[in-house]
């Protein structure tokens, strides 16, 4: 089980293009939660390392504090055995309002691509 923080990217996207921020929940080998964030970050301003945008990016220290309240909800959840169901309407719950009502989460079986 593990939750990680990535850019919904292609390859042909140019490196300042912007791109959503995904959570994806993985349950086991084949079965992920996505969670599709608000934010839309160029590239160049995220650390695949660190999971989260660089600190120089605009607006680095709120989204990262959103994201990182939004991954550790996701890992209590995760650990406390919550549905599917239950994770996709608790996360989404604590989206910034801009996504609140809108199908921002979607459940992905399989170890094929996020896109």
């Amino acid at each position: 089980m593990s939750v990680r923080l990535f850019l919904s990217k292609r390859p042909e996207y140019p490196a300042t293009r912007p791109v959503a921020v995904v959570l994806a929940v993985r349950r086991h080998r084949t079965s992920r939660l996505w969670v599709s964030t608000p934010f839309r970050v160029a590239p160049r301003e995220w650390s695949e390392a660190h999971e989260r945008l660089k600190p120089t990016a605009p607006g680095a220290a709120e989204i990262n504090g959103t994201l990182a309240r939004l991954r550790a909800h996701a890992e209590t959840l995760l650990a406390g055995g919550a549905s599917d169901d239950e994770l996709r309407a608790r996360l989404k719950r604590l989206l910034p309002g801009s996504l609140q009502g809108r199908p921002g989460i979607r459940l992905a079986s399989g170890t094929g691509s996020h896109h």
